[in-house]
């Protein structure tokens, strides 16, 4: 028998009642000239009697936002499986997941959305729907030489640089995030070195 369901990721409804649990993530954020790339790994646990079968919705932004993303991509790992996008919206899209009986699965979902100003923000508030915090999370930004952080949501718990890009990088464990993580900017197109404002 299965169980079927339709959830919000991060924002569930019934879905606890019903033995599912997310409690990992994994996500490399990139910022380059014009684009923001996101490329995430996101686990979940069936922890009920029954096989589970349904349909998320992965928010890209608010009904307030003006977003626009292309190359969404889902994979099932760690085969790296392929996954359909059922159907996308101007703010998310919709997959199917199949989680078997006391089983674990792990998504691997990328996309990029168009630079359209000088912040860019990736959904984690709907995470609280859930009423249970991650049990781990590690978030990693990547910037492109001649983009300049002014501001975080979330103040990195390091920095470093390679070559010529500049990597900040976040840990949380037992997360239950306050709001949204968001980063402002400035872009730099005549100065050939990393203009980086922010330093820890």
């Amino acid at each position: 028998m299965k169980i079927s369901f339709i959830i919000c990721l991060f924002a569930a409804t019934n879905v606890f009642s019903q033995g599912i649990t997310f409690y990992r993530e994994d996500i490399n954020f990139t910022i380059d000239r014009n684009y923001f790339y996101v490329d995430g790994y996101y686990w979940f646990a069936n922890n009920s009697d029954k096989n589970v079968e349904g349909t998320i919705y992965f928010p890209v932004g608010n009904k307030n936002d003006r977003v626009v993303f292309d190359s969404v991509q889902v994979f099932v790992m760690p085969q790296s499986v392929s996954k359909s996008i059922m159907h996308k919206t101007s703010l998310g899209f919709y997959f199917r997941v199949n989680v078997n009986v006391g089983d674990t699965v792990t998504y691997n979902i990328k996309y990029r959305q168009k630079l359209s100003g000088n912040n860019v923000k990736y959904i984690l508030l709907s995470t609280k729907t859930w009423n249970k915090p991650l049990v781990y999370a590690v978030y990693k930004l990547i910037v492109k030489q001649n983009i300049a952080i002014k501001k975080f949501s979330y103040t990195p718990d390091k920095v470093y640089s390679i070559n010529n890009e500049k990597i900040f990088y976040w840990e949380q464990k037992n997360f239950m995030p306050e709001r949204d993580m968001e980063f402002n900017f400035t872009r730099n197109y005549n100065v050939k070195c990393n203009p980086y404002l922010y330093d820890k």
